[in-house]
Order: C-alpha cells, then sequence, then structure tokens
C-alpha cells in the first residue's frame, strides 16, 4: 500500500500533465478538443487510495462532456452551488444537448454562464469504496471519571470498529455540499487514509459522552462497563449515524469491542480534597451567616458587641464571690481598660462608687489610712510613721522601717461623712467642704 505521500505524488504528476495540455490548447485555440472529456481515471494503485479528487482546470468549454465512473460520483461547485452527478453516465453541458440526463446540468450551467463558451466551475470525483474496520478508542489517553458508586475516581479505556462508505443512494444537493464544506474543504486530495481519521475523530468525540454519564450518575459501578457494551454501541450508533448522513457517509456498522477501568489514585486523591474543600466552606458560610443574624439582633437591639461582652464581664463579676478587689479588677480592668461602651463605663463606675461606698463607711478606717485613687486597683489601708513619715500597715504596733512604736488608734470620726475627706481629731467642722461634724 501507497502512502500519502506516494498517493499525492502521483496524483499532482497526473495534474501536471493536465495543465500542460490546458496551456497548449489555448494556445492553439484547441481547448474544446483538450477538455472535450472531463474524467479522473488515473490507472494507478494510488487512484484507489484516493477518496475525493478535484480536477485541476475549473474554465470547461460550454459544450464538454462530465463522464462519472461507475464507483464514482462527480460534484460540480458553481459559485457555491453545489449538482451532484449520478455514477455510469456521461453528462453533456451543452445548453443545445436534449440528452435525458444532462438536462437539468445545461439548465443550471445556462444560469450560471449567461450564455458563454466558457462555464467556471470546479468539478470534484468523489470514490465511493467502502471503508471497512476503521479502529477507534479513548482518544488522547484513558478518561477521568468519577464512579458514583464506588466514590472513587476511575481511568476508562475503550476501544472498537466501524465501517463507513460514501452512499449515493441518497444523493441530494445538500449533503453532496456537507461533503465538501465538512470533508474536502480547501484540498485537492483527500486520501483514504485523511477520509477515515476525520471519521474516526467524530466518533471519538462522542464517545465519552456515551460512556461516562451513567457512571457518574450512579447508574452502575465501573466494574459493570464492559457488560454493557452492546447497549453503549447502539447508543453510539445512534448518534453518529446522522452525523454522517449530513455530510454524504452512511455508517454501516459499530462495535465498541471492551471497555476497561481501573482506580486513578491522583484523580480520586483530588475528588476527595475538592469535597473536603467545600464542606469546610459549607461551615464557613455557616458561621457567617450566625454572625449576620447575631449582628442584626444587637443592631436591632441599639448596642453593639463591645456591649454585649461587657455584659457578660458584668452578669460573671455579679456572681463572683471572690474579695473585693477580683470584682474591681474584673470590672474596672476588663470593663474600662478595654474600651466598654460610655453607658457600661458608666454603669461600671457607679457600682463601684456604691459598693466602696457601703464598705468604707466613715469612722472604720484608722486615721491618716491613704486610700487608693478613685478607678485603680485595690491596696491595704496604712498610716503614716510619727518618726520615719514610711507608710505603715493600718493596725501595726511598731514601724517596719525604724522599729518606732505607733499610737494606738483613736476614737472619733475619721473622715468626712459628706466628702470623705480625712478629719484630725476633735474637728468639728470639714475643712474641705464645711459640712458640720457630730
Amino acid at each position: 500500500m501507497l502512502t500519502d505521500e506516494q498517493v499525492k505524488a502521483e496524483i499532482e504528476a497526473y495534474n501536471e500533465s493536465l495543465l500542460s495540455q490546458y496551456a497548449e490548447a489555448r494556445e492553439s485555440k484547441k481547448l474544446v478538443e483538450v477538455l472535450k472529456v472531463v474524467k479522473f481515471d488515473l490507472a494507478s494503485d494510488a487512484a484507489h487510495q484516493v477518496v475525493c479528487y478535484r480536477y485541476p482546470i475549473e474554465d470547461l468549454p460550454g459544450n464538454s462532456t462530465i463522464v462519472v465512473g461507475h464507483s464514482q460520483i462527480a460534484l460540480l461547485d458553481l459559485d457555491g452551488e453545489v449538482i451532484p452527478l449520478r455514477p455510469a453516465l456521461r453528462h453533456d453541458t451543452s445548453a443545445d444537448n436534449a440528452n435525458s440526463n444532462a438536462k437539468p446540468l445545461n439548465e443550471i450551467t445556462k444560469k450560471f454562464t449567461g450564455g458563454d463558451s466558457i462555464m467556471h466551475v470546479k468539478v470534484f470525483f468523489i470514490q465511493l469504496q467502502k471503508h471497512p474496520n476503521i479502529p477507534f478508542a479513548t482518544s488522547g489517553g484513558p478518561l477521568q471519571a468519577y464512579d458514583a458508586i464506588q466514590k472513587i475516581g476511575v481511568k476508562i479505556r475503550a476501544h472498537g470498529l466501524f465501517t463507513a462508505k460514501i452512499d449515493d443512494s441518497d444523493l441530494t444537493a445538500i449533503n453532496a455540499q456537507g461533503f465538501l464544506k465538512e470533508i474536502v474543504g480547501e484540498r485537492g486530495i483527500v486520501t483514504a487514509n485523511e477520509f477515515q481519521e476525520q471519521l474516526k475523530a467524530t466518533v471519538e468525540g462522542e464517545l465519552p459522552g456515551v460512556i461516562l454519564p451513567p457512571l457518574q450518575n450512579g447508574q452502575f459501578p465501573a466494574m459493570a462497563l464492559s457488560a454493557n457494551a452492546p447497549a453503549f454501541s447502539k447508543q453510539l450508533f445512534d448518534i453518529v449515524k446522522p452525523k454522517f448522513e449530513a455530510n454524504l457517509i452512511c455508517l454501516d456498522e459499530l462495535k465498541i469491542q471492551k471497555i476497561q477501568s481501573e482506580k486513578d489514585e491522583e484523580y480520586s486523591e483530588l475528588l476527595e480534597a475538592r469535597r473536603a474543600a467545600v464542606l469546610a466552606g459549607g461551615e464557613a458560610e455557616a458561621m457567617r451567616q450566625k454572625g449576620y443574624a447575631a449582628a442584626e439582633v444587637r443592631a436591632a437591639g441599639g448596642y453593639s458587641y463591645q456591649d454585649e461582652r461587657g455584659y457578660d464581664v458584668m452578669q460573671a463579676a455579679a456572681g463572683n464571690n471572690a474579695s473585693m478587689g477580683t470584682f474591681m479588677g474584673a470590672g474596672m480592668g476588663l470593663g474600662m481598660g478595654m474600651g466598654m461602651g460610655a453607658g457600661m463605663g458608666s454603669a461600671m463606675g457607679n457600682m463601684a462608687n456604691n459598693t466602696m461606698g457601703q464598705v468604707h463607711a466613715p469612722g472604720t478606717v484608722p486615721p491618716g489610712t491613704q486610700m487608693p485613687p478613685q478607678g485603680g486597683a485595690a491596696a491595704a489601708p496604712s498610716v503614716a510613721c510619727p518618726q520615719c513619715g514610711a507608710a505603715v500597715p493600718a493596725g501595726s504596733k511598731f514601724c517596719p522601717s525604724c522599729g518606732s512604736a505607733m499610737p494606738a488608734p483613736q476614737a472619733g470620726p475619721k473622715f468626712c461623712p459628706s466628702c470623705g475627706s480625712p478629719l484630725e481629731p476633735g474637728a468639728k467642722f470639714c475643712p474641705n467642704c464645711g459640712a458640720k461634724l457630730g
């Protein structure tokens, strides 16, 4: 069997011979004698490996004859309008010829030539041989798919055979035009190998759409694919057949011979990663929606997230049985120090003042006791040493700094009941606010 390159080389040599005769005929004005018969009858093995051959001369005399062989059809392209010519006939282009086989052609010729002696036409000769046992397979390697039943990624391989031919039993201008457009294009020669590759590409392009959906939809697992090969073959045949017929091609038979499957480790890992990402995204979205709902509730109530956290701190402090110092640290430090809202800070301040007013009632702290500034941390009460001036814890009998004896506590009011300022023993009026004492 000749290679495509060898076939095209022989056809090109055949064309060069025709073109040389055509050039000589034009010079000698014997064009009619040279192109009296237009045909493709190359006596070579190359002719049997050609599916479509375009005649190299497009300017034909108005009274030339197109001869179509027994295993051929001819297609005339007159400015985009395609005229099919059936096999085993001589088609005369003369408008005056009354031959019944040529009459339709003659009428169309007059329409396009306008009565001129030269007809500008492309003539294609199509061989009607059968193309049996064309192999097809999953193109580009195995198909990646998801087995919904086993919940794993799988690799699918399939292969089979089909038989096709160019059919003239339903020869129309429409399917003839489809053949020229989809199969031939701008080529002057289409070999049998090139033709089969085009048909093969169509079949392989439809194959995944037949095999994969039942697997991914959970109709059956990958291991059952091969058992369903006959059903897949019929389904693929029904899809491809009308596509071929639109281009003058008949699909005689098609069979998927084998379908193999194996686990795809990389694809399974990818599917699992995607599934985890989807779940994580769903959880994150649920949390966001919950946060949006809480924000709307706060907005409707007229308070902020900081206010809400401040209320939580106060609730915890109210139930705390620890010392006043712990309560103040929780309420003042966490409430005010963390930027609690103005309303919350005021509430905490009033609560602290009321509590402190109850704990440190007038006359309960020894004279000279130093109180921590309002809003600061609570500290133990102390008095100044009369000798060295050091701060001495209230109730101590000796100064821990110089050892001097500390004076005994004196009875009587020690703080102003109005403003809380320290009072000297025996004072009748407060030196700070002037309130009358006792």
